[in-house]
């Protein structure tokens, strides 16, 4: 017989813990008469499981040992314990009846902590969607910064073009606190409108840009008021220009301004 995979096979285990069918409880008890090695694995085997038992024993909430107690009753009579054979050591095959009472009781205690373990890991997981959300929020922040620092760094580089020509805007008496600027560059022919202060347009209405070209106003088409630093907006360019204004048109814009609705004008130069 080969002692060791004896042993090894768990089969000690489950005598000890009462899983054995009697056939095997028999073969158990046999072996452990024979061998010395196996009956020394088998008392090592039933101390273990004994300290495990006083180790793990916690006190469990009020209510839920009654209903244990209740259901341990309702094993025993149903799974009568069966005789214990004898042995060099005189213990039963389990250990006596204080071993699976203890047994018990350290099971309790040990669903009890799984099931607060489990309550406990609900929680966690329910914080982490939170900090979950929150790092989403933040990451869609941090990426509208960059974006807003990328406009800014753009803006930035258009303003410093030293080729740049700048003409303010004052506001007429319909808007006498509108301000605005048009950057216009004619090397790279490019144009761009700055808005410092401009009311929002009614319902229905927008503002239309307009360059002046020898007496004649050309459009530079309808604009939305953006009120930021890096707020440039790009207009179309228009070659030399003598002015600039904004009128009032109605949404879509206008063939000719609309000289009643005036609310900015600057000259150039």
């Amino acid at each position: 017989m080969d002692i060791k995979n004896y042993i090894s096979s768990g089969i000690l285990e489950h005598y000890v813990l009462g899983l054995a069918s009697e056939e095997e409880r028999r073969e158990v008890e046999m072996y452990a008469n024979a061998y010395p090695e196996i009956r020394k694995e088998l008392d090592a085997i039933e101390l273990a499981t004994e300290q495990y038992a006083k180790l793990h024993q916690v006190q469990t909430p009020a209510g839920v040992e009654g209903k244990f107690n209740k259901k341990i009753d309702e094993l025993i009579a149903k799974n009568p314990s069966p005789p214990s054979g004898n042995t060099s050591s005189g213990k039963s095959g389990f250990g006596g009846m204080w071993l699976p009472v203890a047994l018990v009781g350290a099971l309790l205690g040990t669903c009890w902590f799984a099931f607060s373990n489990y309550k406990n890991n609900q929680n966690t997981e329910a914080n982490l969607v939170t900090v979950q959300e929150e790092l989403n929020t933040l990451q869609t922040d941090c990426e509208q910064i960059n974006q807003e620092n990328e406009s800014l760094k753009e803006s930035i580089r258009i303003l410093q073009n030293p080729d740049n020509q700048t003409t303010r805007m004052g506001g007429t008496e319909k808007s006498p606190d509108a301000i605005a600027s048009v950057i216009w560059n004619e090397e790279i022919k490019k144009s761009y409108l700055s808005i410092q202060n401009l009311p929002l347009p009614p319902s229905g209405k927008q503002y239309q840009l307009w360059a002046i070209v020898d007496g004649t106003p050309v459009s530079m088409d309808v604009f939305d008021v953006i009120l930021s630093e890096d707020g440039l907006q790009e207009v179309p360019f228009i070659d030399n220009p003598a002015a600039f204004a904004v009128t009032l048109e109605n949404e879509g814009g206008s063939a000719t301004p609309t000289l009643e609705e005036m609310v900015l004008i600057g000259n150039v130069g």
